[in-house]
């Protein structure tokens, strides 16, 4: 029944994280229509700019450039007019309104000038055209390049709440498969202490009624119930929180008390830095900043234990050795885009073998794979934050 329940939730998360890409997938399109029709509403523009320039440049009469001008203006219009459909937000339904203004009021110039040139005053046509149409017709491109720029901006802010939904669909599912895994893992069984072998001894004869004594004895002491694990609501409240994170210094405070579950010395979150094929140090718990600045940089390349996760995906084990280097669990940070990084930790008294040690650090890195890929200020590198900070 767990399995099926396990199942099913897993299927509901992928279903749900499909729908949320469909709608990116609509809302890119849209952003990208309506940068497209922005561009023919500002190449418009430039064309009843030369157009009308032309009222007063030798060759071509003014019917001719007028022709070319009322072509241009309906052309402006109307691509306006389809982004004023279009748009979504109050800043950018503003400043397209702006711009329709701008081309009724280029309309009325416009009809001064050809009013000068018809009464052969090229001079006063000339003040017209390059004085106040020139700067109406600059003022409407102006409104359009704003009303663009904002739909954009709106468009990122809703991707980015998208995303987050995505991460904290798949976070869920981890956290609910984790907790099957933790579920169907057979507690371990305590050895009776008379199924131990050991050295023979001879005793001496008892009676039949005290060895009758000694079995019952034995009957009566009850084997010790099998510990429960603590860690397993030790992690959902973690997910929980984590996932409640609203900024880079609770992520760190919360940083302290996944080293505390896991029982380590010290945790590193790895991401991908602006270089090529780098991994870059964001975050860190048990560690000083003058440790954090000699480690740098680690190429994705490189043959220790969180390039390889990264690479592989997988979860990597570095087994203790004692008296030389203790032991350490790297899980990958994946996101629907892939993997983005890696949380390392150093681990106490080579507990790094347990499977619950284990599936921890894959519940909790797969919850701060979608809070640090849906909070790009969170992903930054300590080395370039102390240094903006200071």
């Amino acid at each position: 029944m767990v399995g099926v329940v396990a199942l099913a939730t897993a299927g509901a998360s992928a279903y749900f994280i499909f729908q949320f890409e469909q709608q990116i997938t609509e809302k890119r399109a849209g952003s990208h229509l309506f940068e497209t029709r922005a561009r023919e509403a500002v190449d418009a523009l430039g064309d009843v700019r030369v157009a009308q320039a032309g009222y007063v440049a030798a060759g071509q009469g003014a019917d001719f450039w007028a022709a070319k001008v009322k072509a241009s203006l309906n052309r402006a219009s109307e691509s306006i007019a389809a982004l004023r459909s279009a748009a979504v937000g109050s800043t950018s339904q503003s400043a397209l309104d702006d711009a329709a203004a701008s081309l009724v009021e280029f309309a009325r110039i416009d009809t001064r000038a050809r009013e000068y040139v018809s009464s052969s005053q090229p001079l006063m046509a000339g003040d017209v055209i390059f004085m106040e149409g020139e700067e109406t017709a600059a003022e409407a491109a102006r409104n359009v390049y704003a009303a663009r720029q904002a739909e954009q901006q709106r468009f990122d802010t809703d991707e980015w709440l998208i995303r987050k939904q995505q991460a904290a669909a798949a976070a869920g599912a981890s956290v609910l498969m984790a907790v099957v895994i933790l579920t169907l893992v057979p507690a371990p069984q305590r050895v009776r202490p008379e199924a131990v072998p050991g050295p023979t001894t001879v005793m001496p004869a008892r009676s039949p009624l005290a060895e009758a004594r000694a079995i019952d004895e034995r009957r009566t002491v009850a084997a010790p119930p099998a510990p429960r694990n603590a860690m397993l609501s030790t992690a959902a409240a973690l997910c929980t929180e984590l996932g409640a994170a609203s900024d880079v210094d609770e992520i760190r405070r919360l940083l302290a008390r996944i080293s505390d579950a896991l029982d380590a010395s010290g945790l590193i979150v790895w991401m991908n830095g602006s270089g090529a094929g780098v991994l870059e140090p964001v975050l860190s718990h048990g560690y000083t900043a003058q440790a954090v600045a000699r480690m740098g940089s680690i190429p994705r390349n490189a043959g220790n234990a969180a390039a390889a996760a990264v690479r592989s995906g997988r979860l990597q084990i570095v087994l203790a050795r004692p008296g030389v280097s203790g032991g350490a669990i790297v899980a990958p940070l994946l996101s629907p885009q892939g993997c983005i990084g890696a949380l390392s930790a150093e681990i106490r008294g080579g507990a790094e073998s347990s499977d619950a040690v284990q599936a921890i650090a894959a519940i909790v890195a797969a919850q701060l794979a979608g809070i640090l890929q849906a909070a790009p200020a969170a992903a930054e590198p300590e080395s370039r934050r102390s240094a903006v900070n200071g």
